[in-house]
């Protein structure tokens, strides 16, 4: 409600809704094994690198209504958009994906941050993040 307190249905500790991470949430855990299942989308258990990466341009391309290869804070804001986890993402934490402090994100920022955050997961950099990877991070 009003006050931030906790929210109906939610879980201890869960940022919920537009309230958005609070201190005092805990840690979230990353991205990736919140939406595996979204991201996997040959469901075979193994998130690969292109499989992240192809979601990542795809929201990009959901965004980009003019198609400059850009991102603006209006076409991040408006009508339309990428209906998926990478999506809300892209959505929800475009300042931190605009790595060089314009107000513009690039294809090519996009791009790299669902590399970096691929990267971090895929221990052994064999460009797949396999079952014992996400077992192995969700115990972190």
């Amino acid at each position: 409600g009003e006050g931030g307190g906790p929210r109906d249905g939610a879980p201890p500790g869960q940022a919920v809704g537009p309230r958005g991470p609070q201190p005092g949430d805990g840690p979230r855990p990353p991205w990736i094994l919140v939406h595996a299942d979204e991201i996997d989308l040959d469901r075979n258990k193994i998130i690969s690198r292109d499989e992240i990466v192809g979601e990542a341009t795809k929201a990009f391309a959901g965004y980009d209504s003019n198609n400059d290869g850009k991102l603006s804070q209006s076409e991040l804001s408006g009508r339309g958009g990428s209906r998926s986890a990478m999506g809300g993402f892209l959505k929800g934490h475009s300042q931190e994906i605009d790595r060089d402090g314009g107000s513009i994100r690039t294809r090519t920022e996009v791009i790299g941050n669902a590399e970096r955050m691929f990267a971090r997961m895929d221990r052994n950099d064999d460009g797949r993040i396999t079952p014992e990877e996400i077992d192995a991070a969700r115990r972190k």
